[in-house]
């Protein structure tokens, strides 16, 4: 960006400095205001600290998060808060299904956000408020635990497909394993309704979410240790019987 014009680098930096004293305000075109040396900057600046978020989170570097950062890098050429942040405690705290979450962004889209919100509800259940707030206050021994169980409940769901020959990636994060199928099955749905027939474990086909997922299966890593064991188990005796196929 400080080459991209032409212009001595400390122009392009002045122009950058005065880009940043902007109040933002959407819509407010940044190319026209500064010209690109000084939006590039910006882009550049802003997806960095984008991606050091997501390092710094113990995120991954992947598809999903890496077109997040380039969203976020071209809405460096439009304004200061195109972006808000939202996430949950139900996946991060055992809390699914409580609809707990949290936003932030621009005070002003935040308010927005509440005059909409208060037109549909009145407000949450207090002791559910109260135990969100408790869950907050966790320290990082509690998620260190939690992130160890995860892992056990990952290697034994990789167990399951190394028994079925899927692939499979170790390093992925979440709370479901995918596994790809080998050839020799006819499609995801075919190999699962086997192994619920003849194990009587059901493992959920990847067609269900649509057709780029018809040669995949997921396992899901909220089942227990004990519920993926006894899974593992009934499949390596379906195959030692009478196999699947």
């Amino acid at each position: 960006g400080l080459f991209f014009s032409g212009k001595p680098v400390w122009a392009a930096w002045a122009g950058y400095r005065r880009l940043l004293q902007t109040s933002g305000r959407a819509p407010s075109d940044y190319l026209r205001m500064f010209g690109p040396a000084p939006v590039v900057i910006n882009a550049g600046v802003n997806g960095l600290i984008g991606m050091a978020y997501i390092l710094l989170t113990g995120g991954d570097l992947n598809g999903p998060t890496v077109g997040g950062i380039l969203t976020i890098m071209g809405f460096s050429a439009f304004g200061k808060h195109g972006c808000i942040e939202l996430n949950s405690l139900s996946k991060a705290h055992n809390m699914a299904g409580w609809r707990i979450g949290m936003i932030a962004g621009d005070k002003e889209v935040i308010a927005n956000v509440l005059k909409v919100k208060s037109n549909m509800d009145s407000g949450m259940f207090r002791p559910m408020q109260l135990a969100a707030a408790e869950a907050l206050t966790l320290d990082a021994a509690w998620y260190e635990q939690l992130n160890a169980e995860y892992r056990k409940r990952k290697a034994l769901a990789g167990e399951i497909f190394d028994t079925l020959g899927a692939k499979y990636d170790p390093g992925s994060r979440g709370m479901f394993l995918w596994g790809k199928i080998g050839s020799e099955w006819g499609n995801g749905e075919k190999l699962s309704d086997d192994i619920l027939q003849k194990a009587r474990v059901f493992i959920t086909p990847g067609f269900i979410f649509g057709s780029n997922g018809d040669r995949y299966i997921r396992i899901s890593l909220c089942a227990k240790q004990d519920v993926l064991k006894k899974a593992l188990e009934r499949i390596k005796r379906a195959l030692n019987a009478e196999g699947l196929k």
